[in-house]
């Protein structure tokens, strides 16, 4: 699970942190990814209903028994699927609302094979706003090894100029 909250402060600050908290609360009842965002959805929407409060969240379950992925996303940004052989794939493309806005929104689930060497790139907007695109995610996390991919990945952000928190 990747989140990002919106606001800065002590607010956001305790809203993440009411989040981790319902996130690993959630993990341990082997929910699928559209249940904890409705969870985590309904919860937030009742708890922030005088000052309304939110976040953008994607779920993503990886079942190496049956070699799938699943993905379901809050208002986030799409993963990237990146095929060993092939372009990267945009992964649960619907827009959604994020968790906290609307108590009854219904979030789509996309499933797709797991096929050896895929990788899965998520990231949070602040790695659009720097200009990182999917060609340029899909040509570094292509080989390499999870070192490299991580050296490869920083090495593409301008961090003299960063407004925004990035996750990856």
């Amino acid at each position: 699970i990747q989140g990002d909250v919106v606001g800065k402060g002590l607010s956001a600050a305790l809203l993440a942190a009411y989040l981790v908290g319902l996130c690993d609360a959630l993990a341990g009842e082997g929910l699928h990814p559209t249940n904890v965002l409705h969870s985590m959805n309904v919860a937030l929407a009742e708890r922030t209903q005088a000052r309304p409060m939110f976040a953008t969240v994607i779920a993503i379950e990886v079942d190496l028994v049956r070699r799938t992925w699943k993905c379901a996303r809050a208002g986030h940004e799409q993963a990237l699927l990146i095929r060993a052989a092939g372009p990267g794939v945009t992964f649960n493309p619907e827009p959604s609302l994020p968790v906290g806005i609307d108590g009854d929104e219904v979030y789509l689930e996309h499933e797709a094979p797991l096929l050896d060497g895929d990788r899965l790139f998520v990231g949070s907007d602040g790695a659009l706003e720097v200009g990182l695109t999917s060609e340029m995610v899909a040509a570094t996390l292509r080989h390499g090894s999870a070192r490299e991919l991580i050296e490869g990945l920083v090495s593409l952000l301008p961090l003299q100029t960063l407004r925004d928190d990035i996750t990856l």
